[in-house]
């Protein structure tokens, strides 16, 4: 759901312009207009190889060296991390895209805040059933970041990494022009700063 709202609010909205009535809402997380971004199983068929079925979360899963999810970000992070053999630093964000200073998909205020008839389209079976893979995937998912997230010697990684993120938050959200600039559009944004900030 999570996936579907930001979608529609940063590509419909932000880079397409129009208004999030509840009438093209809808439209769009139905599919009635091959919309992008919401056809069945989207994340799922995304990360899918060929050669796994259409329903083979762990053929999926075997054939990444890491997968992550966004709701266990930071726990993610340091997992992929430690999976590539990078520093914490190498790892770090400024999440730009509900920055006071971008704007970006900030109007996507999460499902409460959404129209009654979307909030009611997302618990009927016409949309549980389009994304019951992808439901499969993500607590898949969850259930391999949770794990590789116990321990003592992993919580003070985690600990340190959000100690970093913090040093980031209060230095890089009101820098200067060229130090919020992005490695590409709006994505790895603030580089500039967190470089200084640890030496890159």
């Amino acid at each position: 759901v999570d996936r579907a709202l930001s979608s529609f609010y940063h590509f419909v909205v932000e880079n397409g312009g129009a208004e999030p009535t509840t009438e093209r809402m809808l439209k769009v997380f139905r599919n009635d207009g091959n919309s992008q971004n919401m056809e069945d199983n989207h994340m799922y068929n995304y990360l899918r190889p060929k050669h796994c079925g259409s329903r083979d979360i762990e053929c999926v899963l075997d054939a990444y060296d890491f997968v992550g999810v966004v709701e266990h970000y930071d726990e993610s992070m340091v997992q992929f991390a430690e999976v590539v053999g990078a520093p914490l630093s190498s790892v770090l964000y400024h999440p730009s895209k509900v920055s006071s200073n971008r704007g970006g998909d900030s109007v996507n205020r999460g499902l409460q805040a959404q129209p009654e008839a979307v909030q009611a389209y997302f618990r009927s079976d016409h949309w549980l059933n389009r994304s019951a893979v992808d439901y499969e995937l993500w607590e898949a998912v969850t259930r391999r970041v949770l794990l590789a997230a116990q321990g003592d010697d992993f919580q003070r990684r985690l600990a340190d990494y959000r100690a970093m993120l913090g040093v980031v938050a209060t230095h890089c959200t009101n820098a200067t022009k060229n130090d919020q600039a992005c490695y590409t559009h709006d994505m790895g944004c603030y580089f500039p700063c967190m470089d200084k900030l640890f030496g890159m």
